[in-house]
């Protein structure tokens, strides 16, 4: 038998939680992937009742906040591997140049 949460509630904690984690390790397949089955609980919840209203808008901004985060972790990355690939060319070219200059 799995540790399956039974409210969906409580599923949508534990997608947000493993969502963080995945994050935290750069893994972005994994925080795709959670992310489109939180899309699938929300979705099924169309009819929650106002008790739990307020803790579903509470998981649904903490999401959007690490959906924002991630995409500007990934942005960030973007930057820094094309940065690093100037550097790169920019590091070979010199060293061309050195090897080229002695005899």
């Amino acid at each position: 038998m799995t540790d399956q949460p039974t409210s969906p509630l409580d599923q949508l904690q534990q997608l947000s939680e493993l969502m963080q984690s995945a994050a935290n390790l750069h893994d972005w397949p994994r925080v795709i992937m959670l992310n489109e089955r939180r899309n699938t609980i929300l979705q099924r919840l169309t009819n929650i009742d106002d008790e739990h209203r307020p803790q579903l808008l509470a998981l649904v901004e903490t999401h959007n906040q690490l959906v924002h985060h991630v995409n500007r972790i990934q942005d960030s990355l973007t930057r820094q591997q094309a940065y690093l690939g100037i550097s790169r060319r920019g590091v070979s070219r010199y060293l061309a140049v050195e090897q080229a200059g002695q005899p």
